[in-house]
């Protein structure tokens, strides 16, 4: 039986395609945390390359400008968490439950410990390519993981290795719908920012860097991180939503979760149905009863009658 066809396993096309109308129909405020955890650490990237490659003096707040990524690298983990968490209580249709201010510096704690070291594993990984699977899943799974009730490096990083090894076939044909999506939105970003100065000169007559170097400004190292950042931002969001789904459909194999989020709209269908015909059933009821209570006394009247006429008789 196929991926596709089985009961047990989610199609990797199938769980894509639930993670989009996901996002569409229900995931604006959980988007809203994702971007404002990673704007700032994109616009950082974005300046921090192009000043350390073209200032002369960079060599002398380097360190400091570095640990200035690190720490916006820190802060958007963060809010990745705070993403996926969000989209978790959609799935599992639970109200969202925000974790006091100690549980979001020991979240930061873990992820700083965890996902720094994933900027040397990914690589190797890729270089290596069998791995790649298992290790990129492993990483996205850390910011799904990482819950309210999650208490340690360690509870985290067997729940994302569990989860990173659930269903490796589906992992892999995920990774490959996600790639062949992201290189035709890497295209799509780089033509458009490409097309854009020459729509400017065309129309408005605005002459600019990139229409006075022509092709020469497609090897400029600033132009292709521009390329790669917009494409990030783009992609990423839908990434994180398919690891979330997914890793909330692996759980549920032991907890029902999924089962229990697609009851609830029935039982409160059925709840609402029960009120109504209460409402309309029980105000006949009392009526009933006093017919009843109505009906005790003549049935003894009638009873001392006829046993008055057996003595008589």
């Amino acid at each position: 039986m196929s991926e596709k066809t089985s009961l047990l396993v989610p199609g990797a096309l199938d769980l894509t395609e639930q993670a989009v109308h996901l996002l569409r129909r229900k995931g604006i405020s959980a988007l809203a945390d994702y971007y404002i955890g990673t704007l700032p650490f994109i616009l950082g990237l974005l300046y921090f390359w192009s000043d350390m490659s073209r200032n002369a003096d960079a060599h002398w707040y380097c360190a400091p400008a570095a640990a200035a990524m690190a720490l916006l690298f820190i802060w958007m983990k963060l809010w990745h968490v705070r993403y996926c968490r969000r989209l978790w209580c959609i799935l599992n249709d639970a109200p969202w439950e925000d974790r006091p201010l100690t549980r979001y510096t020991a979240a930061a704690a873990r992820q700083s410990a965890l996902q720094a070291t994933g900027m040397v594993i990914l690589p190797v990984a890729a270089i290596i390519v069998l791995p790649m699977g298992w290790v990129y899943a492993f990483y996205q799974n850390l910011s799904v993981m990482d819950a309210p009730r999650t208490f340690s490096a360690k509870q985290l990083y067997k729940d994302a290795v569990r989860q990173a090894t659930l269903w490796p076939g589906q992992n892999h044909l995920l990774l490959g719908i996600l790639s062949v999506f992201g290189i035709f939105v890497l295209v799509n970003v780089a033509v458009g920012l490409i097309m854009l100065p020459y729509l400017l000169k065309w129309i408005l007559g605005i002459e600019t860097a990139f229409t006075l170097s022509g092709i020469f400004a497609l090897a400029n190292t600033t132009f292709l991180m521009i390329v790669c950042a917009l494409t990030y931002l783009c992609i990423d969001p839908l990434i994180k939503a398919v690891y979330t789904l997914r890793c909330f459909l692996g759980s549920s194999r032991q907890t029902g979760d999924d089962l229990r989020a697609a009851l609830k709209p029935f039982l409160k269908t059925a709840a609402a149905v029960f009120l109504v015909a209460g409402y309309f059933l029980l105000p006949a009821a009392p009526a009933h009863g006093a017919a009843s209570n109505a009906a005790v006394p003549e049935a003894g009247a009638e009873a001392e009658n006829y046993a008055r006429r057996l003595d008589e008789s």
